[in-house]
């Protein structure tokens, strides 16, 4: 369905945003790149692409590449509680970059610490300050 509508409209950001999910989700992560790069082309401001990119560079094993995407996502928009959720992620995961993770993970959290992603951010500030 969504690659027949990518025909009628191969430049909607919106399809190749969810073309992008639809392949992160089943693991092609090289093609969850290709088309979250150019959903990017066509909404350059969405911090969610430049999230959901960053992970699946993550993914891909490329953690560095990934963290330049997160980076970029920031400086859209500093106040996206989910892209700092995924900068502590790919810093602790992909990096091995602890006392970084956990300053993602404070910030998070600091922007509000009742939502999901807020708790979430919590239990792993929790699990990582155990160790």
């Amino acid at each position: 369905d969504l690659e027949s509508r990518l025909k009628e409209k191969p430049n909607d950001p919106e399809v190749l945003w969810r073309l992008g999910d639809a392949y992160f989700e089943s693991k092609q992560f090289e093609q969850s790149t290709t088309y979250y790069k150019k959903a990017l082309e066509f909404k350059p401001g969405e911090t969610d692409i430049y999230n959901d990119l960053g992970l699946s560079l993550h993914y891909q094993g490329k953690p560095a590449d990934g963290l330049k995407y997160i980076e970029e996502g920031i400086k859209k928009n500093p106040y996206h509680q989910r892209i700092w959720l995924t900068k502590g992620f790919i810093l602790a995961y992909g990096m091995g970059d602890l006392d970084g993770a956990k300053a993602a993970w404070e910030k998070a959290n600091a922007l509000n610490p009742e939502s999901q992603i807020g708790k979430a951010a919590s239990e792993f500030l929790v699990q990582f300050n155990k160790k």
